[in-house]
Order: C-alpha cells, then sequence, then structure tokens
C-alpha cells in the first residue's frame, strides 16, 4: 500500500517529529517546588501535570461573607481594607485542599485593590466534602481576615 518511497520517508519523518517533541516535552518539564509557578506550564511542551493526582475528597475556595451571613466572590467587590495581611497559604485553616493558584489570584486581587470600604465582611476559606455522585457539602468555614469592602 505504501510502496513509494516517498510515503515511507513521509511516515518515517511523522514518526521522528512525534518522539522528538515528546522528548523535549519532558526535558523542557522542571516543576519548582510550590514555587509561584509550576513551571511545565510552557507552551507547547506542557505536561499536564495538574492531571497527574487524583483529586481529594474536599476541596476549599477563598470567599467573603458579610454580616448577613451571604457569601460573595471576592472579586464582586472592588475595594479592601484589611485588619491583617491574607496570606493564601496560612495555616490558620489547617490542612484543607486547595487550588493554589486561584487562592494566589485571589489574594492579589485583594493587595491590588485597596481603599476603604462601608460594609464589613470575612475572608473565609469554605470547604466542600466532595462525593462521587452526589453535589458538594459544605463542611465548614475559616476566617482569615476581617475587612471593609466596597463595591
Amino acid at each position: 500500500m505504501f510502496g513509494s518511497t516517498s510515503g515511507s520517508s513521509h511516515l518515517r519523518f511523522g514518526i521522528l517529529c512525534a518522539l522528538s517533541y515528546l522528548m523535549v516535552s519532558w526535558v523542557v518539564r522542571f516543576d519548582m517546588v510550590r514555587g509561584t509557578q509550576i513551571a511545565s506550564l510552557v507552551y507547547p511542551f506542557d505536561t499536564f501535570s495538574m492531571y497527574s493526582t487524583m483529586p481529594e475528597a474536599q476541596s476549599s475556595h477563598l470567599l467573603a461573607r458579610d454580616e448577613r451571613g451571604d457569601v460573595h466572590s471576592i472579586t464582586s467587590f472592588r475595594s479592601f481594607d484589611c485588619d491583617a495581611p491574607i496570606d493564601s497559604r496560612a495555616s490558620a485553616c489547617g490542612t484543607r485542599a486547595t487550588i493554589q493558584y486561584l487562592d494566589d489570584d485571589l489574594v492579589d486581587y485583594i493587595q491590588t485593590h485597596p481603599g476603604s470600604g462601608s460594609s464589613q465582611v470575612d475572608i473565609i476559606r469554605r470547604t466542600w466534602m466532595v462525593f462521587a455522585g452526589r453535589p458538594p457539602r459544605p463542611s465548614g468555614d475559616c476566617v482569615i481576615t476581617a475587612c471593609r469592602v466596597s463595591r
């Protein structure tokens, strides 16, 4: 079927290119140890390290809880004046499962939107228990700090 020399050389060249790509993608992979960025995310040599582990039975996220107990996204506010600096890696909330780059983005959002406000909120870490085939169930809130915010 591939009797021509040209066809088989194209096939060999394609296989060689695919194998070279795989080799280079593993050479470029040099994850930093929980640094500020996962270095293997270098396009086009991404090795998809985010899929290398199984998801945990719990997950958590940074949110803002107002005085009535309603929970809001951090990005729904435009200015923050917090009682203490926010460190998403702080051990105040124990070893709750996080997606660190999302937490870092939210902390960066708070730090780059300074200003006073008239509303009081608590910056919290809300944790959910995650079960296969069932909706997530909230399992607790941990208060990180209090902030005055504005919309």
